[in-house]
C-alpha cells in the first residue's frame, strides 16, 4: 500500500490543475495501517524506502501467503498516467504537465 498521508488524486488535482491550492487532502493524523491489518490477523510492515529499507521490501516479498506492506512515499509523488479533470480517457497525461 502506497501512502502520501493525503488523499492521493485529490492533491495530485490540486497541485496539477488548481495551482497548488491545496485543501482538505491532508489527512490531520497519520493511521497505522500496518496496526491495523495486523489487529485483522494480517501479517503487515511498514517499510521506509527512503530510510533504505529496500532490502527488507525484498525479503517481505520473498514470502508466501497474504501480507499488507505499507510503503510511505513524499506527498508530491505523482501517479501518473492520470486523466485531468473534464477530459477523455484519450487525453490522459503521461508526464507532468510544464
Amino acid at each position: 500500500m502506497f501512502d502520501n498521508g493525503h488523499l492521493g488524486l485529490v492533491r495530485q488535482q490540486q497541485q496539477l490543475f488548481y495551482e497548488r491550492r491545496f485543501c482538505a487532502s491532508r489527512f490531520v493524523r497519520p493511521t497505522d495501517f500496518a496496526a491495523v491489518a495486523r489487529a485483522f490477523g494480517i501479517r503487515a510492515e511498514r517499510i521506509d524506502l527512503q530510510a533504505g529499507e529496500a532490502p527488507r521490501l525484498d525479503q517481505l516479498l520473498s514470502l508466501r501467503g497474504p501480507q499488507l506492506l505499507h510503503l510511505p512515499l513524499p506527498a508530491a509523488e505523482l501517479v501518473l498516467p492520470m486523466v485531468p479533470p473534464g477530459a477523455g480517457n484519450h487525453e490522459m497525461l503521461i508526464a507532468e504537465p510544464v
